[in-house]
This record gives structure tokens, C-alpha cells and sequence, in this order.
């Protein structure tokens, strides 16, 4: 049996196939292509270009470097063992919806591209820094989970919702100037806001730090359109 079988809407779908490579894929796929779920080390003989969304995740993948160098849609490639994102795409031309590479040992976001227009999450690593990750996001941003100490290297402008929170943030250093949505800086080590986002378009998060901190004080630095949590 064909393991990588094309379906009439040009998908290929072999999560959960054992695959310990995937050597003898199409190497353009007009559809999605979710190879997840398996026990793949690497890339390495898989499509080069996906014309829809591209799903790797939950294996055991150190590189990238051999994955595809053209996604149109939404990149997945969280749960894996990747300590960088070197051989994505240079840029994403038409997507992701989603640029998704939570839950791996990532110590460095060097490889991504600068724009990701989509949501961005990079939750749940080993990140000390947001440098070299995206400039430019137009959905949400999650970089929670991490070591980050600030939060230097994060976009200007948060296009949804910016969640910080549970890191070790002694400083809101480098936060988006505004976030559309919600801000989340919840659960670290912050004893001042200085550094927050002047304006914020759905709820300010800042509670389980080290300084408990009152309505007064966010507002003295912060517009908030949505509710003050502490």
C-alpha cells in the first residue's frame, strides 16, 4: 500500500504510519501534507513545496533543514527536538494562518522568518531571548513557557493577543508598543510594568509576580480597553 497516497483534494495524510522516513513523498504537493505523529528523525526525503498546510509535528526532528522551502499554509512543527528554526522557508508568501514550534528545545529562534503573517507561537522552550525570532506577526504571539528575562526581540505592535506570561521577566523590555488584544505577563518575576505596551485593546494580565500590583499602577503606564487582572 501507497503510504503516502494523494487524496482527491491533493492532500496526503500519513500521521500515525510508524514512518521512520519519508523517503518517496511527492516532492510538490498541491494540497496539506501531515506527516505527524510518526517516529521521523529528519526531514530528509520529504516535499519541498506545499501548497497547503505542512504538519510534522509530535516526532523526533532535531533540523529543519531538510523540510519544505515553500508553504502556503499554516507551518506546524511543535513537539519535536528542535533547538533552532534554521532551514524554514526565507519567507511566507500567501500564509501560514499559523507559524506553530511550541514544545521543542529551542534555544535560539534563529532561522524564522521576519515576517509571519499569521499567529506565532513559540511557547514552551528554552528561549533566554526573543532575538532573531519575527518582527513583523499579524495574529497572536505566544512566547510563554520560556526563560526570557525581557522581552527584547519581540514585534512593535501586537496584532492579537501577546502572552508572556511564565518566564522569568524581570523587565517588559522590548514589549510591543500596543497589542490589539490581550497582554499576559502573568506569573514571573516583574516588581515594575515600566516597559508595558502604552495601549491595550482587551485584558492587562500581570498577576503571580514577584510585586503585587494594583489597577493604579498599570494605568499610570497602560490604556487598557478590557479588564485589569491582578
Amino acid at each position: 500500500m501507497n503510504k503516502f497516497r494523494v487524496e482527491e483534494n491533493g492532500d496526503i495524510n500519513c500521521f500515525r504510519d510508524k514512518l521512520d522516513s519519508l523517503k518517496g513523498s511527492p516532492i510538490v504537493i498541491d494540497g496539506s501534507f501531515n506527516c505527524s505523529q510518526n517516529n521521523l528523525l529528519s526531514l530528509s526525503g520529504g516535499p519541498k513545496k506545499v501548497y497547503g498546510d505542512f504538519n510534522c509535528r509530535l516526532n523526533k526532528i532535531s533540523s529543519l533543514v531538510d523540510g519544505p522551502s515553500f508553504v502556503k499554509g499554516s507551518y506546524s512543527c511543535g513537539s519535536n527536538k528542535l533547538k533552532n528554526l534554521e532551514g524554514l522557508p526565507k519567507k511566507f508568501e500567501d500564509g501560514p494562518l499559523l507559524f506553530e514550534c511550541s514544545d521543542n528545545l529551542l534555544i535560539s529562534l534563529d532561522g524564522c522568518p521576519q515576517v509571519i503573517p499569521g499567529d506565532f507561537d513559540c511557547a514552551d522552550n528554552q528561549l533566554e531571548t526573543l532575538s532573531g525570532g519575527p518582527l513583523e506577526v499579524d495574529g497572536w504571539y505566544r512566547c510563554d513557557g520560556n526563560k526570557l528575562r525581557n522581552l527584547i526581540g519581540a514585534p512593535m505592535e501586537g496584532n492579537g493577543d501577546f502572552n508572556c506570561s511564565n518566564n522569568l521577566l524581570s523587565s517588559l523590555e522590548g514589549a510591543p508598543t500596543s497589542v490589539q488584544d490581550n497582554f499576559d505577563c502573568s506569573g514571573n518575576l516583574l516588581n515594575s510594568l515600566v516597559g508595558c505596551p502604552k495601549q491595550v485593546g482587551g485584558d492587562f494580565i500581570c498577576s503571580g509576580n514577584e510585586k503585587k500590583f494594583t489597577k493604579k499602577d498599570v494605568q499610570a503606564l497602560c490604556n487598557v480597553a478590557g479588564k485589569i487582572i491582578l
